[in-house]
């Protein structure tokens, strides 16, 4: 009788890509049940991902190294971050948070409109308590497990933008118009209290996801050299290619920025809203490019400051923790 590990290699592949190769985001069964029925405001952003099974790693070791690699190496697998603001119940000060959901955990980066240092925070609002807290340095559980984080070849991110595009970059969405029409549309702008309120100063945007990619940094140490990055950038701030200034461009790639930092340069592909309509546009030509060298040199980014987003707390009273498999904060 013919066993399954007595076939040649190239087939028993073949068997493996169509058990643990899939199409969509992965996440295990009991943390899509958890996005889906958490009470977020953002929560309609996230599509309900397939169900991965793999059961297939626990047959044997020989099976487990030949699945796993497959299963790695092949895979995309998929982060999304989504931005929301808010204002405090008690001090009165405008909110920011990008909510991280991957694969391996669900949290989020809050700070306030001061800017400076923020805190990670639950990515939800409420849920299950999860398992024991983890006393440990909380990097060494980030998921997959080192042993086979060099395996990774392959991960998108897509970033949604629902406030930023407004409140930090001192501007709302302007359609194309007369510079006398411009000139009037931002002397309003600026006069109105509620604007330098919540705008006393421009929030750097390239620092504003640095934590969350510090911690995929971290993730793909291994992997930096082989990994491909592909990232996709909206805001609901605009709703078509007319909307979009050279400005507005900019402010979308220095966003992204963090992410394409510590790779090689032709492995990140960063895709910009609208960006089929304007390629051919000379204003734009170059551009992404030039934005991303004058992000990614920042001094201020190197030094002891952009060190800071690496060791960013969790907010008071609450700690990192495990379920269902993930990293959350509770």
């Amino acid at each position: 009788m013919v066993s399954f590990l007595s076939l040649p290699r190239h087939i028993r592949d073949k068997i493996y890509a169509q058990v643990v190769l899939f199409d969509e985001p992965i996440l295990t069964q009991e943390a899509i049940d958890d996005i889906c029925g958490r009470k977020s405001p953002t929560a309609h952003n996230f599509a309900t991902p397939s169900t991965v099974g793999l059961s297939i790693f626990r047959v044997n070791r020989q099976i487990h190294e030949e699945a796993s690699f497959i299963f790695y190496t092949q895979n995309v697998f998929s982060i999304k971050v989504v931005t929301e603001a808010y204002e405090s119940y008690n001090q009165r000060k405008q909110c920011f948070r990008a909510r991280w959901t991957t694969p391996w955990e669900d949290i989020a980066y809050e700070f306030t409109e001061e800017g400076g240092i923020g805190h990670f925070c639950p990515g939800d609002y409420g849920g299950n308590l999860g398992n024991e807290i983890l006393q440990k340095d909380v990097k060494t559980y980030i998921y997959p497990s080192i042993r086979y984080r060099h395996l990774l070849r392959n991960v998108r991110i897509e970033i949604v933008d629902t406030c930023f595009m407004e409140y930090c970059t001192q501007q709302v969405p302007i359609k194309r118009q007369s510079s006398v029409g411009k000139r009037k549309t931002l002397y309003t702008l600026l006069r109105k209290p509620t604007f330098r309120k919540t705008n006393p100063g421009r929030i750097p945007l390239k620092t504003i996801f640095m934590p969350l990619a510090c911690r995929l940094r971290c993730l793909l140490a291994a992997c930096s050299t082989n990994v491909n990055i592909a990232i996709t950038v909206s805001t609901t701030m605009l709703d078509n290619f007319d909307e979009l200034s050279t400005r507005a461009y900019k402010d979308l790639v220095e966003l992204a920025s963090p992410f394409t930092k510590g790779y090689k340069t032709g492995n990140v592909d960063l895709h910009i809203q609208y960006e089929e309509d304007y390629e051919l546009d000379p204003k734009y030509e170059g551009l992404k490019t030039k934005v991303l060298k004058t992000c990614n040199r920042d001094a201020k980014i190197d030094g002891p400051e952009g060190q800071k987003f690496e060791n960013v707390d969790v907010e008071l009273m609450l700690h990192w923790r495990l379920l269902k498999g993930r990293l959350v904060i509770r």
